[in-house]
Parts: C-alpha cells; structure tokens; sequence
C-alpha cells in the first residue's frame, strides 16, 4: 500500500514538474519578446495607463471592447504602479490560474495523462509562442486582453456547469451565469461560445433528467438572471460618470460592431474566416485532414488488429519510429496547417458525445462526464467561428483555436486508444504514435519561434516597460527619443495611423479619443469626424508611421486612405525630426515622421 500511495504522490508531481519546466523553458527564450512596438499592443498599455490617470472608457477614450480588462488592467497598475512588466507579472499569474482551470476541466473528462500532455502542448504551443513577424499572440502581452480574459470567464463558467452536472444544485448554474455575464464584458467570441454551451448544457441536462417543464425554465432562469447582474452593475457604475445612452452604448459596443455587416463582411474578416475563397479553404481542410489520416489510421488498424499480449512494446516502439522517420520531414507550414481540420473534428467527437448521451438517457441514467465533454466541444466549435475555414495555431488560434487542439489532444491520448483497447485490441501502439506526432508538431513549431525570438534584439523603452524587438523596434526607439526631447510633458500628440505604444511609452496624451486610425476606424467613425475632431483638439505635435494596412483592403495612410486628414496635416504641421523614410512622401517605406504645429 506504502508503495502505490508514493508512485500516486508522485505521478502528479512528475506531471507538474513537466508543465513548470516547460513554462520556465518559455519563459526563458521568450523574457521581454513577448509584445509588438506598434500593433494592437499599445492600446493594452495606453488605454489603462488613461483610465489609472482618472480618464473615463467611452467618454475620454474609444474602446471596440468591452469595459473589465481596461479597467482590470488599470486597477493593476493603480495597485503595482505603471509599467509594461506589471501587465506582464499580473497576466503570467492569470496564466498560472487559466493552466488551473484548463486541468480541472481536462480530468473532468480525460486522465491525469491526457490532461498533462494537453497542458504541455498549451504551454509549448499556445501561451508563449510567436510564429509571426507580428506580436502580440501570446498569453503574457496579448492584442486583445479581452480575449484572454473573456476565454478564461468562459471556462468558469463551463466549469461551474460540469460542477452543477454533477451536484444540481443552483448555486453552481448562478456561478456559470455570473461568469458569463462577466465574459460578456470582454469580448464578444468567448461570450458567445460559452452562452451556447451553457445554454445547451442546461437544457440536455434537464432533458436528460427528465425535469418538469416548469423547473427546467427556473435553471435557465437563474442562469440569465445571473448572467445580467454584472452587465447592469458595469453599466451602472459607467453612467456615474456619462449619460446612460451613451454608458449603455459602450457596454454593447463589441457585440453592435460584430453585427454590423459592413464590418464583419470586409475583406480583413473574410480572409481571416476563410471565406473569401471557401474552394480554396476547403481544399486545404481536406489536405490536411488528409495528413491526419494517412499519418494516424494505418497506426489505428495496426492497434485494433494487434489482439496479443506478446511483443506489445517491440510493436509501439517500432510504430513510434516510424511515425517519427515520416513525419520529421513534413515542413513547418505543414504542420501549423494541422489547425485546419480542427472544426470538423469537433463537430464529429460531439456528434459522438451527443449519442452517447442520447443512450445513457435511454436507459434512465445522466452521464455528468459525457454531458461536460458534449458541452466542451460545443464551446470548443462556437470558438472556432472566427476561423472555421482558415483555422490556425496563430494569430487569432493563439487563443481561439487553444480548446479545440487540447480536446484533441485528450482524444489522441486516451478517448481513442481507450476505444481501441475496449475493442480488444492494443491502445497503447495508437497512443504511442499519436504522442509520437504531437512531439513533431510541438517541436516544428519551437523551431519557429525560436528564430522569431532571435531577431528581437533592439531595446525599447526603459525601466518597467523596456522590451525587445526586431528592426521595427529600433525604428520605434529612436522616434521615442526624438518625441521626448521636442514634445513637452504637457503636450499633445497623436500618432497615425497606427502606434499608440509610442504616446505610452513617453507618457504623453493624445487629445483624440481615437487611438488607431487604420482603415476600420475610418468605416467605423467617418473621416470626417476624424477631420473633425483634429481641427477641434489641434494637437501640439503629430506622428505619421509606416503602416501597410493591406488585410484592410487601402494600403497606405493619406495615399490611398485618410487622404483627407492627411492633407489637413501637411497645411496645418511641419516637418522636425524624422527616422527612415518618410510615410507621407514614400508610404511604402518603413520610418516614422515627426511634425509640429506651424500655426501658433
């Protein structure tokens, strides 16, 4: 007995120190990489450094989000002080609690195995990692903290609903809905997700157990009543401070621009949905299905049909070669191209909780894992909406594609060779390989971020908020020099179309309550109220930047967009200091061009 309690205790110590490694290994090729000088990022910085100096979301300063993190993100810096690094010490501490969440759900409906090999994959694939020349999609200085924050809310809220699968007790379904209304605060594709599969998971759960019309619509009650609490609280506490309208229209501003046609049909979130050539899209789906299939079902059949004891280890040995000696050749892009089936495997592993539920229902029973496992893949799939044709590790999949991947990874490491053995045959050979084929993927994709990593090597910004870039960064640095030198502590400045960072980085405000001014903000406010509010506020000094806004459709500021507010600019501000090119005369060159006021 001594000896099974000590390889008990030591199995989940051996798993914990495998995921901390992992993490430390991260860490350390990562520290200071993490963030993009110019794109998304800096609003992360800006908006909440506003928001600590007693500004007010909405009414001082635009956000297409909702109000928790920027105002979560300025109570951090309101508590530990203004910096890069506290986001960053604060945000790896709710990694650390997003990875506690994570396990508690993969146990519910895997193994301590299968839970372990997931989270390894999170950690090596999704929390740090960079596979592009842009930032910023990684767990530690996200483009979105929205994002982040909203995926962790709705996994609370799916965990307080597994809770409440296997204790009915409304306490949990009124967690599950507070969390959801908090989730509805953030950003709207996590929100959306996990209201759907809590919304189903309730009513299966009612179905299933065959409860009363009348108390199945009190669950969902409770859960919407719950759910609207923090909605009306934030909007509350937002009309302290403006008109309710207008509080009220800021609270709903994700889920009104998400609506919008204009918007949600450009060509920015078609490409990135993948409909803007569905053949094409689907083509790579089925290649890469493909991939699967002829690298995993030739190891399936060899498990299903091995039914002696004998040799077991000579046969998963052997298949785990040679899983190795065809797959290492495969190249990068074809492995990060193993994302793209992930929608299809979603749906058709809930097709299969779905009957399983449907069968234990027929025999008078409730099946609380399977009930969890059906109501994760639902959330898992809903997630994928963005990017259901064009579903990828990075980018937006640092985040968006992060359940469904560790779902399969669970289903790769124990639901398939748990069938395979149940079957009579070897599970272990199709557990092998598949853990076989997650090293080559985990290990392409280490290579890709390591030569991202490499080439930030420029310093930006000092103390608390010094990170490394590449040549952008250098770029950025010495434009960030020039601004603290010629724009007073006291002086305005904006910065188009795109590099708020800078406006943080040397502590000076923008009168605007835009912050980008990239073409979707030009669809979304007009440029003549962009016009308009320069002629009002007149900033003290401006910033025009390089910025190829090609995924927007126009390419370049006051060439082919803003043409009007670039003219506005060049009559009313001149030239002082300028690093590079300049963006006005030669837009397709990288620089940064400095001009102050000319006119008083």
């Amino acid at each position: 007995m001594t000896g099974l309690s000590g390889r008990a205790r030591a199995i989940p110590a051996a798993a914990g120190l495998a995921i901390g490694g992992a993490a430390a290994w991260m860490l350390a090729v990562s520290w200071g990489r993490w963030p993009d000088g110019q794109v998304d990022f800096g609003r992360e910085l800006y908006l909440p450094w506003r928001l600590s100096q007693g500004d007010v979301l909405y009414r001082d300063v635009v956000s297409s989000f909702g109000p928790l993190s920027p105002y979560l993100n300025a109570s951090w810096f309101e508590l530990f002080g203004v910096g890069l690094f506290t986001l960053v010490w604060c945000n790896l501490a709710l990694l650390f609690v997003l990875l506690l969440v994570l396990r508690a759900l993969l146990r519910a409906v895997g193994s301590p195995l299968s839970a372990t090999a997931a989270l390894l994959v999170f950690v090596l694939l999704f929390a740090f990692s960079q596979y592009l020349e842009t930032g910023n999609y990684n767990y530690v200085t996200p483009y979105s903290h929205e994002l982040v924050h909203g995926t962790l809310l709705a996994l609370l809220a799916l965990g307080s609903l597994g809770r409440f699968f296997v204790r009915p007790r409304w306490t949990w379904l009124g967690a599950s809905g507070l969390f959801l209304g908090l989730a509805f605060l953030t950003k709207i594709e996590p929100w959306l997700a996990a209201t759907l599969a809590v919304g189903l998971g309730v009513l299966l759960s009612g179905w299933s157990r065959r409860l009363p019309p009348g108390k199945a619509l009190r669950e969902a009650a409770v859960v919407l009543l719950c759910a609207a609490l923090p909605v009306a609280v934030a909007t509350g506490l937002l009309a302290l401070a403006m008109p309710w309208r207008q509080a009220v229209d800021g609270v709903l501003t994700n889920s009104r621009l998400t609506l919008d046609p204009a918007l949600s049909g450009a060509a920015f979130f078609r490409v990135g949905m993948g409909i803007d050539d569905p053949r094409a899209s689907l083509a790579a789906l089925g290649l890469a299905l493909g991939r699967i299939a002829l690298g995993l079902l030739p190891v399936a059949a060899l498990a299903y049909l091995w039914r002696t004891p004998r040799w077991r280890g000579l046969a998963c040995a052997s298949t785990a070669l040679g899983v190795l000696a065809v797959a290492v050749p495969i190249d990068s892009d074809a492995w990060l191209a193993l994302a793209r089936p992930l929608p299809v495997l979603m749906l058709g592993f809930g097709v299969v909780s779905l009957r399983n539920l449907v069968r234990v229902r027929s025999r008078g029973g409730f099946d609380a894992r399977e009930a969890l496992r059906f109501s994760l893949f639902v959330f898992a799939l809903a997630l994928l909406g963005k990017i259901l044709l064009n579903t990828r590790f990075y980018h937006y999949g640092f985040v968006l594609a992060m359940p469904a991947a560790l779902l399969t990874v669970v289903a790769l490491i124990e639901w398939i060779p748990a069938y395979l053995t149940r079957s009579g045959g070897c599970g272990r050979i199709f557990q092998v390989a598949a853990a076989a084929w997650l090293a080559c993927l985990v290990g392409t994709t280490q290579l890709v971020t390591l030569d991202v990593y490499s080439q930030k090597t420029h310093r930006v910004g000092s103390g608390r908020d010094r990170f490394l870039a590449d040549e952008h960064g250098r770029r950025l640095q010495e434009m960030l020099e020039a601004v603290q030198r010629q724009v007073g502590e006291d002086q305005t400045l904006v910065v188009l179309p795109e590099g708020i960072m800078l406006n943080y980085l040397a502590r000076r405000r923008s009168p605007l309550r835009l912050h980008t001014f990239l073409p979707w903000e030009f669809t979304v406010f007009g440029e003549q109220t962009i016009l308009f509010e320069l002629m009002v506020t007149r900033p003290d000094f401006v910033v025009v930047t390089h910025r190829d806004a090609t995924e927007y459709g126009p390419r370049y500021f006051g060439r082919h967009y803003g043409l009007s507010v670039a003219r506005w600019i060049t009559r009313h501000y001149r030239p002082i200091d300028q690093v590079g090119a300049s963006p006005l005369a030669q837009p397709a060159r990288p620089g940064l061009l400095l001009l102050a006021r000319s006119d008083g």
